[in-house]
């Protein structure tokens, strides 16, 4: 019986075996129905990634672009052009009516004529020749012994007189010129507002003199004169110190020079005895 038995066994293994492959087949048979043997090749677009150029109005190409130049460009109204002096030489029209002496530079050729005219009154040329800025000072009596006043007066005191009422006026076109330029860091608006207060200050002690001159008080006016000279150079050095800026600084160079010359003519008056 055992020989039968293993006979038999073995046959069932073989008829299994064949139907699993039979089983196999007919699945692979199925797959290569449903499946191709080989796939197409994909569509690719070669203008995938391609931008289609903008329209122009005009058929030619547009220029490629390129970065601008840097450049500055200059405000209608300069504030910080100097002359030689390192004055500064800016005068808008509101203030043309006023004693300019930050340009005076600029005008050379047209002042000698009137310069060397006004030279040749013997008391004009005593009181200017007798200042370290004698050319500042005959800039600042062209407006009162220019045409069409050779009637006035050209004593010592007079002289005096129209020399201070032009440095007031060169005081409030300073200030009329430093509103044009607004102060950007809080450091400069304190600067600013120190030198303004200096400035005022200044005016308060110029129109003190002009008052002072017509009692002949030279002790006030000598006083006056150099607070102002005082309150012109705490501008400058505030700002310096302070590290801010103010356009009012710079222009208190030509300012006290204004003011020296009127120091001086104090001087020629008493040297003179014309305090009577």
């Amino acid at each position: 019986m055992q020989p039968l038995m293993k006979l038999t066994f073995l046959s069932l293994i073989i008829f299994s075996s064949n139907s699993i492959i039979n089983q196999v087949q007919c699945t692979r048979a199925s797959l290569e129905k449903l499946i191709p043997k080989s796939l197409p090749p994909l569509p690719i677009s070669t203008n995938i990634f391609v931008i289609p150029p903008s329209s122009s109005p005009s058929d030619t190409a547009a220029a490629p672009y390129n970065d601008p130049p840097y450049s500055f460009s200059p405000s209608s109204a300069p504030i910080s052009m100097q002359d030689s002096d390192g004055d500064p030489k800016d005068l808008p029209a509101t203030f043309k009516g006023l004693f300019n002496p930050f340009n005076l530079k600029n005008n050379q050729q047209g002042q000698s004529s009137w310069a060397t005219s006004l030279f040749e009154n013997p008391d004009v040329k005593k009181t200017c020749g007798s200042t370290d800025n004698p050319e500042l000072c005959l800039s600042s009596l062209k407006q009162f012994l220019g045409q069409g006043n050779g009637d006035k007066k050209t004593d010592t005191f007079s002289l005096l007189e129209m020399q201070v009422k032009a440095t007031l006026q060169a005081t409030e076109l300073a200030l009329g010129l430093s509103g044009k330029k607004p102060a950007q860091s809080d450091n400069d608006k304190d600067t600013v507002k120190d030198c303004k207060e200096m400035y005022a200050d200044a005016k308060d002690n110029l129109e003190k003199v002009l008052k002072a001159i017509k009692s002949k008080d030279i002790g006030t006016i000598n006083s006056m004169l150099s607070a102002t000279i005082s309150d012109f150079g705490t501008c400058d050095d505030g700002a310096e110190e302070s590290g801010g800026t103010s356009s009012l600084v710079g222009y208190g160079s030509k300012l006290t020079k204004l003011v020296s010359n009127c120091l001086s003519t104090v001087s020629l008056i008493k040297d003179t005895g014309a305090t009577t």
